[in-house]
This record gives structure tokens, C-alpha cells and sequence, in this order.
């Protein structure tokens, strides 16, 4: 059985804190303050850069891509 890589969880997280009755933020903001949380490091990277989601209400898919390449890589150098 299959399952979900890491980065993929942290998506699903994304989208179950954006869903949630009392979240007031766009899906940018949700999955920028995520990401900083659980990769800093990718988040202060990105910040204030043309892949920076906390302005958007929807996730560009070039946004989400240059995020998982960055998280592979980190999770590829942690495990090595």
C-alpha cells in the first residue's frame, strides 16, 4: 500500500486548516505560515519572492511545485 509523502500531508494540512469554520485567511496566507512552521528554512527562501503565496487566494501551481522540489531536497540531504 502506498503512502502519502510527507510533502503531500503537509498539503492535506494546508487544506484541512483552510476548510476549518474559523480560519479568516487566504489559501496563500494558510499555506505560507504552515510552511514556515514545518520548513523554515523553505519559507525564508520564498518570502517576498515571486513564489511567495501570502497575497494569493488560490496556489499557483508553480508556487506548489518549487515548494515540494525544495522539500524533497531538504528530506534527500537529512536522510543521506
Amino acid at each position: 500500500m502506498l503512502t502519502d509523502s510527507p510533502y503531500e500531508m503537509f498539503i492535506e494540512r494546508v487544506y484541512a486548516s483552510y476548510e476549518h469554520p474559523a480560519n479568516t485567511k487566504n489559501i496563500g496566507q494558510v499555506f505560507f505560515t504552515k510552511l514556515n512552521k514545518e520548513r523554515p528554512a523553505i519559507a525564508s527562501r520564498i518570502k517576498d519572492t515571486m513564489f511567495d503565496p501570502r497575497k494569493s487566494d488560490f496556489l499557483h501551481p508553480k508556487i506548489v511545485d518549487t515548494v515540494r522540489l525544495q522539500w524533497e531536497e531538504e528530506d534527500n540531504l537529512s536522510s543521506d
